[in-house]
């Protein structure tokens, strides 16, 4: 395979399958504990809740556990919560732009269709004009290579007049006027999307989640400099 084979194969995923800054599954279970502990630990300490000698749990007696001992043990655990999110998160970035390096832009040129094709990838999120365009130039270039390997002696002059019509029909789609706008929409379209993507994992999935524990940390810090 070329580099060129090589490139086109590139230019295809990152189309086909956005690149879009994203947790793993075990990341995600490091980031609800963190949320979880984090809005308990705030709950805690605004709502003045105190463990009594006598207090239990489920028949439990917590005897010689108290307030500041709950507040101790909260604190230990957003703290190591919150380095081990911000760890797997920053792992996350990082190959986010390590894969985004596989090509050197996310951009497409014209190519070659055949208007009358249709997108037929049968994904509903595919349907877009790259889809559209990928499938309709396969379809221009294989029946192109099918008249190649069919091409002899006698039938020459019949194959090679195939080949010139399926030249001029490519030639007509990369002029076609509506080419141009639809690309121009796609690109902007697809920009846009990846920007959505990645702001709603830095704000949603990272900030909040971070904002929330450093609350609570810092809470239980000052509840725990008052004992």
């Amino acid at each position: 395979m070329n580099k060129r084979q090589i490139d086109n194969e590139r230019l295809k995923e990152l189309l086909s399958h956005p690149v879009f800054l994203m947790h793993d599954t075990n990341t995600k279970v490091i980031r609800a504990q963190l949320f979880f502990l984090s809005v308990v630990s705030i709950i805690l300490v605004c709502s003045q809740i105190k463990i009594g000698e006598g207090s239990s749990i489920l028949g439990i007696k917590l005897k010689g556990l108290t307030s500041e001992h709950i507040y101790i043990l909260l604190l230990l655990l957003l703290v190591y919560q919150l380095v081990h999110f911000v760890w797997a998160s920053s792992e996350s970035f990082m190959e986010w732009r390590l894969r985004q390096t596989a090509l050197d832009t996310g951009g497409l040129g014209r190519g070659g269709l055949e208007i009358k094709e249709r997108d037929i990838s049968g994904e509903v999120r595919q349907t877009t004009i790259y889809a559209f365009l990928l499938n309709s130039t396969q379809y221009s270039l294989k029946r192109l290579q099918d008249n190649i390997n069919v091409l002899t002696e006698e039938n020459a002059e019949k194959t090679y007049k195939e080949i010139e019509n399926e030249v001029k029909n490519l030639e007509d789609s990369i002029n076609h006027k509506r080419l141009d706008e639809a690309m121009w929409r796609f690109d902007n379209w697809f920009l846009m999307f990846c920007k959505f993507q990645n702001w709603r994992w830095l704000i949603l999935e990272f900030s909040l989640p971070v904002i929330l524990a450093v609350s609570g940390i810092s809470l239980l810090l000052l509840k725990l400099v008052t004992f």
